[in-house]
């Protein structure tokens, strides 16, 4: 009894690990370079998708997909790209506009298309999706110096550490009704012009 139950355990164990192997994406064999974690991409924005071959196969096309929820669930963003150059080492891009759905668990996923075993890679982190309007917009103009050398503060120095990352998490999730406060209180978004130039003060030129 006890030998007959104990090999009914085991053959259980190795079918259920089998099947659950058999259901994993296969990864390694394309990378994933960006986005890749902790970016911040605007709403509606153009951010160009960079991935490469690292082992060759018998490629048919790429897929990729994104998601808001660290990957959960995803969602297509376009399938059955052509394959170009299928030679280990060679780059790939997709230019992706930006969709309105915005998210600090965002990721991107690519699939290697192959006649035989099919191969995935996706961020290693989440990355942020941020609404296209900010206070500095409504302040300066979105193409204005003062609101670049902000986003230059934001991709090249705040989140390159998790308490910058926490802080520009912050900064996108509250800008909503930091922005209504301002249409309603031209004191208020003076106030708020104010501090941001102090920033910018100490972030030099």
């Amino acid at each position: 009894m006890v030998r007959s139950q104990a090999l009914f355990i085991f053959r259980s164990v190795l079918l259920t690990g089998f099947a659950l192997v058999l259901a994993i994406p296969a990864w390694g064999h394309v990378a994933l370079d960006n986005p890749n974690g902790d970016e911040v991409l605007e709403v509606e924005s153009v951010f160009t998708i960079t991935w490469h071959v690292v082992i060759a196969h018998d490629l048919q096309n790429w897929d990729l997909w994104y998601s808001t929820d660290s990957g959960t669930n995803w969602i297509p963003i376009e399938m059955d790209l052509p394959p170009g150059n299928p030679d280990a080492g060679s780059v790939h891009t997709y230019d992706w506009t930006v969709p309105d759905t915005p998210s600090d668990q965002a990721r991107v996923r690519v699939r290697m298309d192959n006649s035989g075993t099919d191969y995935y890679d996706g961020s290693k982190a989440d990355f942020t999706i941020a609404s296209g309007t900010c206070p500095l917009k409504v302040i300066y103009g979105e193409y204005s110096d003062e609101t670049e050398r902000m986003r230059y503060f934001r991709d090249n120095i705040l989140r390159k550490t998790p308490a910058g990352q926490e802080i520009i998490r912050l900064y996108y999730q509250w800008s909503p009704l930091v922005i209504k406060a301002m249409e309603e209180d031209e004191g208020f978004k003076e106030e708020v012009k104010e501090i941001v130039d102090g920033v910018l003060e100490m972030i030099g030129e």
